[in-house]
């Protein structure tokens, strides 16, 4: 009878040592965004009016930095 309680809290210890843990999640990805200016510039200058924006996804599961860059000026 010990015997038959003890390997049975064996495989019951095992069984629960093998558990998947179900606290594991997926990163989400990630926006990114930027405004660009001549203001920013270094040195900063105001000769230009030139603008431009960055839009951006990062996917830290693939590492994958996907964007986008529009200007004018």
């Amino acid at each position: 009878m010990k015997n038959l309680f003890l390997t049975a809290l064996a495989g019951l210890a095992l069984t629960t040592a093998c558990k998947k843990s179900d606290n594991s999640t997926t990163p989400a990805p990630m926006q990114v965004t930027g405004t660009l200016s001549a203001a920013n510039e270094t040195p900063a200058t105001s000769a230009t009016s030139a603008t431009g924006s960055f839009t951006g996804t990062y996917d830290p599961n693939t590492k994958v930095l996907s964007y986008t860059i529009t200007f004018s000026g």
